[in-house]
């Protein structure tokens, strides 16, 4: 998770603990149900941190897919 985090710039660095549970309560509300229509979904979310991070810092198009 530290590749990902270490990936944008930071007044200051969350440690990787922090950053993680960031980007996981991010997804979590996805897979929670809504308060205010009370809908719900079967969307779920893996964690897969040991992936490589890809990105293009300067905009543009990603081909990598990610």
């Amino acid at each position: 998770m530290s590749a990902y985090r270490d990936f944008f710039s930071w007044n200051l660095l969350p440690s990787e603990q922090d950053f993680t549970n960031a980007v996981q309560g991010a997804f979590d509300v996805w897979s929670s149900v809504d308060p205010v229509s009370g809908l719900d979904s079967d969307l779920s979310f893996v964690s897969y941190f040991s992936s490589n991070v890809q990105g293009i810092l300067a905009g543009g198009s990603n081909i990598v897919g990610a």
